[in-house]
């Protein structure tokens, strides 16, 4: 058995390294596991809402192994990594057919229409750095797949 000594103030306490490892383990899943909420929580406030769906499609995963536990907050709606990181101009193209849309009250129909693109408005990293600086913590690296 591989044991760890604790030495405080004449104290002696031995831990086995399994057991230590146990509870270390379960500490970080228990505070990994807040943390992430509070970060969904913080991103769905941040989130910008026209219809909801965005801000409805906030999920949270968690894995957890005997080396590392990862959480991540994700969305899932199809537009969501253009809102939260912006798009470049483009050009969108009807699929068969015409695009319908209205311009000053009027009907326009076109084969294909400029889109001028959007800023960006990273929502979810302003929902991490907020929890990070509540908590004392420095927020030093976004990863956005």
């Amino acid at each position: 058995m591989t044991a760890i000594t604790i030495r405080v103030n004449q104290f002696v306490c031995v831990v086995d390294r399994t057991s230590a490892m146990l509870v270390a383990r379960q500490f970080a899943l228990e505070e990994t596991r807040k943390i992430v909420w509070l970060v969904r929580d913080q991103a769905i406030v941040y989130c910008p809402v026209k219809t909801g769906n965005l801000r409805r499609r906030h999920r949270v995963i968690i894995t957890s192994s005997a080396l590392s536990t990862t959480a991540s907050v994700v969305n899932d709606a199809e537009y969501s990594g253009a809102v939260h990181d912006g798009s470049r101009p483009h050009t969108i193209r009807a699929r068969s057919g015409f695009l319908r849309f209205d311009v000053n009250g009027r009907t326009v129909y076109a084969r294909s229409v400029r889109h001028p693109g959007t800023t960006a408005n990273p929502w979810l990293r302003r929902a991490a750095e907020s929890v990070a600086q509540r908590q004392g913590w420095r927020f030093t690296r976004t990863v956005v797949s």
